[in-house]
């Protein structure tokens, strides 16, 4: 994306298309503070959300949650306003993981009397021991005399 493209974007809610005005507006405390989400191949799977502080020569710096950083105009491909967080979807845990051979077999066990001789028993795991290293090793420095 190009500086004029961002500064069209950002023209429509602070209603000027100088930069240097914008910049002016976007530093004060009492404007709105609307965040923006910048996406990009290079800027990962998410991209970047934050608040704009500047819009400079070679891109824009915005501030994150725990730093302000520059996202530079190349490798910005969208700009749009963040939803809020009550539009974002809310993830309440980890995903399902693929069940074991112990509980798939737990599960086929129609007998409940207690007895669990009919199942599966999986041995444990044997730990590996690091391997020593074997032949040159060890320091390689060689004190010399003093003269």
């Amino acid at each position: 994306m190009k500086q004029a493209q961002i500064v069209k974007i950002l023209s429509a809610e602070y209603k000027t298309n100088d930069v240097a005005e914008l910049n002016k507006l976007l530093r004060q405390k009492t404007t709105t503070q609307t965040k923006y989400r910048f996406s990009g191949a290079s800027l990962g799977y998410l991209g970047v959300t934050g608040l704009i502080k500047m819009i400079t020569g070679e891109g824009v710096k915005v501030i994150g949650s725990t730093r302000t950083q520059l996202v530079r105009f190349e490798d910005i491909e969208g700009l749009e306003k963040a939803k809020p967080r009550s539009e974002r979807p809310v993830y309440s845990g980890p995903k399902k993981t693929a069940k074991s051979a112990v509980e798939k077999a737990l599960e086929d066990d129609e007998e409940d009397d207690g007895d669990y001789s009919d199942l599966i028993a999986v041995p444990p795991k044997k730990k590996r021991r690091p391997i020593k290293p074997q032949g040159k090793s060890g320091s390689k420095f060689i004190p010399k005399e003093k003269k």
